[in-house]
Parts: structure tokens; C-alpha cells; sequence
């Protein structure tokens, strides 16, 4: 049985700790089982981080130590009957994932073909073969022929799917749907384009991992136009989580031959994605001298069109 004073030692207020001791105790007793369903329930809630990790530290409080940390999620039986890999298991009539992992080992082109294929990748024109190996198996090319923009699968979903849910530590559940994630792509890409860059410029980001590193980068894949077999556009991500200042960012752009900078200047999150475009978020590169950094006071309007082209 779950406790009220054991959730609250746990780092819980004593109402939290009250109700989610009387959630937990009409769960299953097993604990993986009991994590499993207390994680949904969690997400569900929207609660905090520090909710999450008091309540798994509880469930957990006397498993084997030995044995290493329990998962912190594991799948559901409804999520497995419904993956791509389970589909495609059925597709070839295999009865176990160990048959779906032996059939892959023997038949890799075909494997990689149909899970392409499964998954939705979209090109913008076909690929020649899966692999060649021509050059040796130390070197293959995946995908020759092939030109893609991984953006054009990225919002190949509905509108209103989620397409990011995230959680800060101390922040509640968040969602963005394809539709709400696209239109803010679309106004990183079409800013950049405005700014006077273009496909093959490279553009270092030095931000924290969050919804908007998502975006941001999404944002400059898109600009780049279509990708040739399994190179994107020229990016290059860091990620320090603290804002470097005007000479770092120099620097940083200076060593990865980079035209521009993205940085968080306010070393915290953008912020609200519908006024990301209006942030002094991004530093440019004079191609004479990539040492001298110029803040891009105001940003030209973005075009907010549904798609460049």
C-alpha cells in the first residue's frame, strides 16, 4: 500500500501526496505494471516532473538494486499491437519479433524497403536501390538517386495530430499540434530565406533542448530546399544550454564555416512559438570577416505561406 507520508518524504505536497496515495492504491500491485499505468495517469494530469519521479521512487522504493533501475516507461499492450514493426510482422506472416529480427539479418535490402515504405518517408524523387555496396560494405551509399526534404514527412500527418509533447521539470504537459509545429517551421525557414540565406549555408544553433530547438532546426532543414540521398541541409547543432556571448558566437560560426548563428541571448527558452520570429535570437556572419557578428535587430516580417517553394 501506497502512503501519504511515504509520497510526501518523497518531495510531495501533503494534497498531492493524499490524492495520488488513493490513485495508487487502487492499481495494479505488481510494479511495473502499477508505473505503468501511474505514468499514464500522470501524463494524463499534466503533473510536474518532480510529481513523476516521487511517485516512480514510491513504486519502486524496494525493488533490487542489483538488478539494475527499473524502465521508466515501457510499452502498453494497445501501443505494441499498434507499431510499425508489429504491423510489418504481420505483413510477412512471422509469428515473434525473434522471426522479424532473423528474416531482417538475411533479407536487409527488402527490410529497409518496407519499413521505409511503412513509416512514410516521402521523397521528392525515388531512390535507384536501397544500398550500394560497390564501393565495399565499409562504405556504403544508402538511398543513391534519392532527393528528399525530411520536413515533406514530417507534416504528412493531419493538422490536428500532436506532433510535440513535452514537459519542462517544473512546468506542466505541453502539446503542439502538426499544424501549430508547421506554421512556425515555415516562419523560421521563410526568416532565414529573408535574411539572405540559402540552400548549402551551413547556420550553428547553441540552444537549450526544447520545443523550439525543434522548430528551429526543422526551420533551417526546410530552407535548404530538396536533399540529395541522406544528406540534409547544411546544419550544424550544439547544444550548451547557456548563451554564449558575441565573441563565442564568432567563434562558434568561425569554426563550423556557419553564415549564421541561432543562440538563446536571454539563456532561457524563446518563448511563446507565435512571436519566435520577433526574438533577437538570431546572430549573422559578414561573409568578408566571419569574426564580426551582426544582431539582426529586427527581422523582415515572415512570410507566413502555408509552403515555400
Amino acid at each position: 500500500m501506497t502512503t501519504k507520508q511515504s509520497l510526501i518524504q518523497s518531495g510531495l505536497t501533503p494534497d498531492k501526496a493524499q490524492y495520488w496515495a488513493k490513485h495508487l492504491d487502487g492499481l495494479p500491485s505488481v510494479p511495473a505494471v502499477r508505473w505503468q499505468q501511474a505514468g499514464a495517469a500522470l501524463l494524463q494530469a499534466g503533473e510536474p516532473f518532480a510529481v513523476h519521479r516521487a511517485v516512480y521512487q514510491e513504486i519502486f522504493s524496494h525493488a533490487n538494486a542489483d538488478a539494475g533501475p527499473p524502465a521508466a516507461w515501457s510499452p502498453a499492450p494497445g501501443d505494441i499491437a499498434t507499431a510499425n514493426i508489429t504491423q510489418l510482422q504481420q505483413q510477412l506472416g512471422l509469428d515473434s519479433s525473434e522471426a522479424l529480427h532473423r528474416w531482417s539479418v538475411t533479407n536487409r535490402n527488402e527490410f529497409w524497403a518496407r519499413a521505409i515504405e511503412l513509416v512514410g518517408v516521402r521523397f521528392r524523387q525515388p531512390y535507384d536501390a536501397v544500398v550500394d555496396a560497390a564501393s565495399g560494405i565499409e562504405t556504403p551509399r544508402w538511398l543513391p538517386g534519392a532527393e528528399m526534404n525530411i520536413t515533406d514527412s514530417c507534416f504528412a500527418h493531419a493538422p490536428e495530430a500532436p506532433a510535440i509533447i513535452f514537459q519542462g521539470e517544473d512546468g506542466p504537459l505541453q502539446s503542439w499540434t502538426v499544424a501549430e509545429l508547421e506554421a512556425l517551421v515555415n516562419r523560421v525557414a521563410n526568416g532565414l530565406a529573408a535574411m539572405g540565406l540559402a540552400a548549402g549555408d551551413a547556420i550553428a544553433v547553441d540552444m537549450p533542448m526544447t520545443a523550439e530547438s525543434v522548430a528551429i532546426y526543422l526551420g533551417i532543414i526546410k530552407m535548404g530546399g530538396a536533399c540529395y540521398g541522406a544528406t540534409l541541409a547544411g546544419c550544424t547543432a550544439l547544444s550548451s544550454g547557456r548563451a554564449p556571448s558575441r565573441r563565442q558566437a564568432g567563434g562558434m560560426c568561425e569554426l563550423f564555416k556557419a553564415r549564421a548563428c541561432i543562440i538563446d541571448v536571454r539563456g532561457a527558452e524563446i518563448g511563446a512559438h507565435r512571436t519566435i520570429s520577433q526574438r533577437r535570437t538570431l546572430f549573422r556572419v559578414s561573409r568578408a570577416n566571419p569574426k564580426e557578428v551582426l544582431t539582426e535587430r529586427r527581422p523582415p516580417r515572415p512570410n507566413l505561406r502555408k509552403e515555400r517553394r
